[in-house]
């Protein structure tokens, strides 16, 4: 059985997960994408709102006409109410929709050279374990992400996700997402980042490094000291052996596992890297028991599952 990829081109260099473009490593411009969502999230709406009141109406103490006040919040908020009509009636061309994979796919591991090939019916399309790591981080102050110890800790984090990035091989990092929770608060939301290793033993290897040691460390100090109480960090790892995991994604844009990347070494020796995805809209890929690789005959003799009758 052979799965059709469907970013079959493979890379030169390692791309850059979206965790490490979102942490701030390497970034293209002095805010990224996750910074302004973080500074966003760090003020509630009735504050942001009333920052903007609290601007223009100082601007009403220069000499000039109210209507110079006024006119740049209408005409760009008009401006942008034209634009979202324009691309919902398809005149312009939607910029949500920018990376979106149309149709059903999931994310595999390729073999060592590069290929989706499979061995027949024997084939296990979660071939091979994979560990995940949830790592979050909130900051408990009035602040947020402004005040010191939040910062002292995305230095350390960023400086960790740089080592994991020129050493993703060594440490079998594959890649990771970042994601911004929804709890009861209204801003100051908790920041989570999931990361793809090939094994706990790699995880624990990095855990070790000099980077990781450097951050804990630093913690490890201020908790002794009762200081930085308002940092609250977390993590949660789970080992997953290979055939108990599996994924889809529909219509979606490559995130968690299908945004992570593997090497391996063409025919001409030279390394590669290339993505994951896969076409899932036939064969084992199309159903949750197939992408885990259970045969018939254990489904059968599954007395736990609800959906299978004795």
């Amino acid at each position: 059985m052979a799965f059709t990829p469907l970013i079959p081109n493979a890379v030169q260099e390692k791309p850059v997960s979206q965790l490490s473009i979102r942490a701030g490593v390497r970034p293209k411009a002095i805010f990224n994408n996750y910074d302004l969502a973080m500074l966003r999230d760090n003020f509630t709406i009735s504050t942001w709102l009333l920052l903007g009141a609290v601007i223009q109406t100082s601007l009403l103490a220069f000499p000039v006409g109210k209507v110079y006040v006024l006119a740049p919040a209408i005409l760009f908020l008009g401006f942008r109410l034209a634009k979202n009509l324009l691309i919902t009636f398809g005149i312009l061309a939607n910029p949500y929709m920018k990376d979106v994979i149309i149709g059903k796919y999931a994310a595999v591991y390729p073999d060592v050279q590069g290929s989706f090939a499979r061995d027949g019916e024997k084939a296990t399309p979660s071939n091979g374990g994979v560990c995940v790591i949830l790592l979050a981080a909130q900051c408990n102050h009035p602040l947020g992400i402004l005040s010191p110890p939040f910062k002292e800790a995305a230095d350390y984090f960023k400086s960790m996700m740089n080592v994991l990035e020129d050493e993703s091989e060594k440490f079998g990092y594959l890649g990771g997402s970042s994601w911004m929770g929804i709890s009861e608060r209204t801003a100051g939301s908790e920041q989570l980042h999931t990361m793809y290793f090939k094994s706990r033993m790699q995880l624990q290897k990095f855990a070790h490094s000099e980077s990781h040691l450097n951050g804990w460390s630093w913690r490890n100090k201020a908790i002794e000291k009762g200081e930085q109480n308002c940092l609250a960090l977390k993590h949660e790892v789970y080992d997953v052996p290979d055939g108990k995991w599996e994924n889809i994604y529909l219509n979606f844009r490559p995130s968690g596992f299908a945004a992570t990347s593997h090497a391996f070494v063409d025919e001409n020796g030279e390394k590669r890297w290339l993505s994951p995805i896969v076409d899932a809209r036939k064969g084992k890929l199309s159903t949750a028991d197939g992408r885990m690789g259970l045969s018939e005959e254990w489904k059968a003799k599954d007395l736990h599952n609800p959906f299978i009758k004795a």
